[in-house]
């Protein structure tokens, strides 16, 4: 059985199968857009609470946009209580890609006007989906998931598609079969359209003794400064500022981060009995395309988009 919760905008499905001793589940997502109500949370908790009897064979979190983890976020010191997690999946992103994240959120901030993060226009929305308003509160959100939890460090698995399932399979799993399909251990291959958005704002990024470096400061870094950010010349500047980069396409930075994140996702193919079901997190074109040349097996009953 696939339950898909309404969390209005974002992704919380349950899966529950047979084994021979009986229901067993799996708990993939679970967040919601910035600004949208939280109060759902609570709701989808207490209901995949009921079902399972607190009891969790395994809990996705299939990329790291707010939309798939900020309910796990939330309510993670209750997950403690309530539930027995017997794994905790996420998605493998190397530290390269992150210290990429890293520069273009810089450099983003730097881009755009300064309310835009905190704002509810969709481009504020879309930025904190990714970053959250203030730092990179995905990164903070996913370590706090991972500490607070309740589940054991040797429970925890950073999963790509060369990941040994053994381990990392819950146990009793013997109707059920999972198939990892990615994302890729090497995350670089999803940075492409990023390290192009941000070539064309003058940032070239290079290799420096393993780590990634920005050889030019952002050209459109912006006037700061707490009076002269209040006055109305400041307000000026800044819609000047955003229609500029409307204008050169400045904000191809911040699609490219929200198309790299969502192709870092976790792919699995779920196979019980004569049933497949395929969930593919956010994966975007170029996953598909890895996934295709890897020969991956797609065909199922049911897939999630």
């Amino acid at each position: 059985t696939l339950r898909a919760y309404n969390v209005l905008f974002g992704d919380s499905l349950l899966v529950s199968w047979d084994e021979a001793d009986g229901l067993h589940h799996a708990w993939v997502d679970f967040g919601n857009f910035h600004n949208d109500a939280n109060a759902v949370f609570e709701k989808v908790y207490n209901d995949v609470k009921l079902r399972t009897n607190g009891k969790l064979d395994l809990l996705v979190i299939t990329h790291r946009h707010m939309d798939h983890m900020e309910g796990f976020f939330s309510l993670r010191k209750k997950f403690k209580a309530d539930f027995t997690i017997q794994r905790l999946w996420h998605a493998h992103v190397t530290s390269t890609v992150d210290h990429v994240f890293e520069i273009a959120e810089q450099s983003l901030r730097a881009m755009l006007p300064a309310s835009i993060p905190a704002s509810d226009s969709d481009i504020g929305r879309v930025f904190r989906n990714n970053f959250g308003a203030a730092g990179d509160k995905i990164r903070k959100q996913m370590a706090d998931i991972l500490k607070e939890a309740g589940v054991p460090a040797s429970r925890v698995f950073k999963i790509h598609r060369e990941t040994n399932l053994i381990p990392a399979l819950p146990p009793g799993l013997n109707q059920l079969k999972i198939e990892v399909l990615g994302p890729e251990k090497n995350s670089r291959l999803y940075l492409q359209p990023l390290e192009h958005a941000l070539r064309a704002h003058g940032i070239a990024l290079s290799s420096d003794n393993g780590r990634i470096k920005a050889r030019r400061k952002d050209p459109f870094d912006g006037v700061r400064g707490t009076k002269f950010s209040q006055s109305p010349l400041a307000k000026l500047a800044d819609a000047a500022r955003l229609r500029r980069q409307l204008q050169n396409g400045g904000l191809s930075v911040l699609a490219a981060v929200d198309t790299t994140r969502n192709n870092t996702s976790i792919v699995m193919r779920l196979m019980h009995g004569s049933a497949r079901l395929l969930l593919v997190g956010d994966a975007e074109e170029k996953s598909w395309e890895i996934l295709k040349k890897n020969g991956a097996p797609l065909t199922a009953d049911v897939i999630k988009v």
